[in-house]
């Protein structure tokens, strides 16, 4: 999708300079044909006018490159904690090399366009069509140039409208309930070498102890542990044995998509709210009976319109049974942007939930709740100096980072968009404005002969109006196939959203009006006594 939208930001990019440098063409022509006409040789003229189109792309790759190394510093210094391996990203030079290529070749091919022009014709025919003409230019040229600045809005259109799209689904996403409460909450990380603890008894014994002084540290209002961390986990996947469980054709496998190991806090300390039953309880350990907590996608997905407490399952397909003694609400568990899956919640201390090595440590504080990391750490410490912990973050800082790759693709794509837009904005003012000046004794006549400054506004705005409408017409229906490209980054916004398509193209009209609105008013300014008196 970015490759996409950097492809179209470097052909509206290169039809605009293109286009611009025919229309600086145009106005050279007379200058041409007077050097070919006092001696100068096709092949020198070649030369100059390759050579200033050349200096021109240099001037431009210069820059370019200044703005690609300053680009992908701020991406480093500001994005470090969203993007992986964000310090070992750099400016590619084979991506560079083909982006000055294309460059170098815009320039040179455009920069001669005012020669090759006239080297199948002669300089003195020339120089007669030159001087008399009054509109800017061959027919030819101007359509030539309208239709490219048509294609630069059309391009434009397509990446405006992906963009809204996507900062509406972003928008979007920020509404999304996660299914916990992540203020004043703070996690971190701890994982037990395995060289160390390595029987079942010691592991319990520690992660038991470490409950227990986290109940104590001051200022933490509940403290739980768990060995998966909301809202983005890898899914377990786990084969799970339901009783009484039929496999029809369509209906779902009999697996769960996440297992949870908790300790009984963990549900009041992440805000997990309880929809029927009850939650689990520091009873619930080796003498009692195997019991576990389902979330609500799990019971409708197995007992749609049944109670599904008093059910049983067997977690992983082994012994013992456990009953089902509580349903609580769903938690955006494989990511914010998809739909919650089958999850059930497994007591830490019961058989099954019992020997694991890692665990993630969620407290909630009474206020800041980094400042409860020190006496954390102090608390593990006395239990083991030598493991370490890691991870330390708030848990609505974990939440904003699982938002972090839509993030950075709507930045980049409202960057690209931006610049399209800008760039294609600039031509279609460049080719009015060139189309007046070249007009200006055509103007100057039709007011001397009684035509009001209205008549030349409107002639002039019709001219640009055209182009915006053909460049509209076929954005909308590039854009019909490009945005379904979206559709796997899209959350809850259709790739052909009305309202997006709606908004997105009656700004770029806009836009593309006062561009040409500009050099049109100043075609009624033409005073015909002096265009008059030129004559």
């Amino acid at each position: 999708m970015l490759l996409g939208a950097v492809g179209f930001v470097l052909l509206i990019a290169c039809v605009n300079v293109a286009n611009l440098l025919l229309a600086r063409a145009e106005a050279r022509r007379h200058e041409v044909a007077i050097r070919g006409a006092l001696g100068a040789g096709r092949g020198r003229l070649v030369r100059q006018f390759a050579t200033e189109g050349v200096l021109l792309s240099m001037v431009g790759a210069v820059l370019g490159l200044i703005i690609a190394f300053g680009g992908v510093k701020i991406i480093q210094l500001t994005n470090a904690g969203a993007i992986p391996r964000a310090s070992e990203i750099s400016v590619d030079w084979h991506v560079l090399g083909f982006t000055a290529g294309i460059a170098l070749l815009t320039g040179l091919v455009f920069g001669m366009a005012p020669v090759l022009s006239l080297l199948l014709g002669d300089f003195a025919n020339s120089m007669k069509e030159t001087s008399l003409s009054n509109t800017g230019g061959s027919k030819g040229a101007q359509t030539m140039r309208r239709f490219m600045v048509a294609g630069e809005l059309s391009m434009a259109l397509i990446l405006l409208i992906g963009c809204g799209l996507m900062v509406r689904a972003f928008w979007k996403l920020q509404k999304v309930d996660v299914g916990f409460d992540p203020t004043q909450v703070v996690t971190m990380r701890l994982e037990l070498p395995s060289a160390t603890y390595t029987k079942p008894d010691e592991i319990d014994g520690f992660w038991t102890r470490l409950q227990e002084r986290l109940d104590h540290v001051a200022g933490v209002r509940s403290a739980g542990l768990g060995d998966g961390l909301p809202p983005l986990r890898d899914p377990n996947m786990n084969d799970t044995d339901i009783e009484g469980f039929v496999k029809r054709e369509g209906g779902p496998n009999e697996n769960v998509d996440f297992y949870q190991i908790v300790t009984p806090d963990y549900f009041k300390t992440m805000g997990v709210r309880l929809m029927s039953g009850r939650l689990l309880a520091p009873s619930d350990n080796m003498d009692a009976q195997n019991v576990v907590v389902i979330n609500q996608q799990m019971a409708e997905t197995f007992w749609p319109g049944q109670d599904p407490l008093g059910k049983r399952i067997r977690p992983g397909g082994a012994d013992p049974w456990c009953t089902i003694v509580g349903v609580v609400e769903n938690t955006k568990n494989g990511g914010i942007d998809r739909a919650a899956g089958t999850e059930l919640y497994l007591p830490y201390g019961q058989k099954q939930g019992s020997g694991t090595n890692f665990m993630n440590i969620v407290v909630r504080g009474q206020a800041n709740p980094l400042n409860l990391v020190t006496g954390i750490r102090r608390e593990v410490q006395s239990l083991d100096p030598t493991i370490p912990v890691a991870g330390v973050a708030l848990m609505e800082d974990v939440v904003a980072d699982a938002q972090s790759r839509p993030r950075f693709l709507t930045i980049l794509l409202s960057l690209f968009s931006t610049l399209a837009v800008s760039i294609a904005v600039i031509g279609i003012y460049g080719i009015i404005s060139h189309s007046v000046a070249r007009r200006t004794r055509e103007f100057g006549l039709r007011m001397a002969l009684g035509a009001q400054a209205n008549d030349v506004l409107r002639r002039v705005m019709k001219q640009g109006a055209l182009m915006t409408m053909w460049g509209i017409g076929v954005g909308l229906i590039g854009t019909v196939v490009c945005t379904r490209l979206l559709t796997h980054v899209l959350y809850q916004v259709a790739p052909t959203d009305p309202m997006t398509y709606a908004g997105v193209t009656a700004l770029l009209v806009g836009v593309a009006l006062i561009a040409c609105y500009i050099p049109a008013k100043r075609a009624t300014r033409v005073d015909p006594a002096n265009t008059l008196r030129a004559e």
